[in-house]
């Protein structure tokens, strides 16, 4: 089961009664991963890449926060490549 690196924040305790639920993988696009964690009033999800954090958020459903990740991950993706030579910046 994964658990994130959360050790350099104050995350681990979400507040909620349930804080020891697990996380769900929702998605994952090469070196990222998104996983989710459901709580009494919400979702909460956050992104990984190499077992780090590197994006968190909350929703008020899975299905949400599904689509959220997907956004932001489509963005890590872009961002991630490399700039193609000649290509003039926007």
């Amino acid at each position: 089961m994964f658990e994130p690196d959360l050790s350099h924040r104050d995350l681990e305790d979400d507040g909620a009664s349930n804080a020891g639920a697990a996380w769900r993988l929702i998605a994952q696009n090469g070196a990222y991963q998104a996983y989710a964690k459901e709580l009494e009033f919400m979702w909460r999800w956050i992104i990984a890449c190499d077992g780090h954090v590197v994006q968190e958020g909350c929703s008020i459903s899975l299905e949400s926060s599904v689509h959220s990740v997907r956004h932001v991950l489509a963005f890590y993706v872009i961002a991630s490549r490399p700039p193609v030579l000649g290509a003039h910046p926007i």
